[in-house]
């Protein structure tokens, strides 16, 4: 499946406090997604809650939400790893919400870099369970790749070193 995505109305989004974003109709496949589905997610302002489409894609780090399904107007995102990848978003689970409909469980995800915090529900604890698995992957995954490029730079800095000495010694 392939999904293509399109931003809010500009007005909207000025009106509500988002920032505005660059680019039109984005692209991307089913191999992208980590994660999509049907939450709830709490207003920011009214605090009433709304069926929103969440996508988690492997290749970027952020938890993005839509209108629907269907229609895949990007309504916002939140950043799970900062670029500098200093500072991960906090996940908690959520009990003592009063939940849009009973049987539903909450979460939240806070970005760390913003302190703006995303109040979602799933439709059982299993489904957010699932949810709250999918992010911390792709929260560890992000900084392990990181981490991993830190070694390789400190494993080519040190074989430079040593080159350097060998050279010297041979001289």
């Amino acid at each position: 499946r392939i999904y293509r995505t399109h931003p809010a109305s500009s007005v909207v989004s000025y009106l509500v406090g988002r920032k505005p974003r660059k680019g039109g109709v984005r692209t991307f496949t089913t191999l992208d997604v980590r994660l999509d589905g049907i939450l709830w997610k709490q207003g920011s302002w009214r605090k009433n809650w709304k069926e929103r489409f969440f996508v988690l894609r492997r290749d970027a780090w952020r938890l993005s939400y839509y209108e629907s399904k269907n229609s895949l107007r990007l309504l916002g995102e939140v950043v799970l790893v900062t670029e500098a990848r200093d500072k991960p978003a906090i996940l908690t689970p959520v009990t003592d919400d009063s939940p849009h409909a009973p049987g539903y469980v909450g979460f939240a995800v806070t970005c760390a870099a913003t302190g703006r915090e995303l109040r979602l529900q799933a439709s059982s604890v299993e489904e957010r369970d699932k949810w709250l698995r999918a992010i911390r992957s792709a929260i560890d995954h992000a900084l392990k790749i990181d981490h991993n490029k830190d070694i390789k730079d400190d494993q080519k800095k040190k074989m430079k070193k040593k080159t350097i000495q060998m050279t010297l010694i041979n001289l």
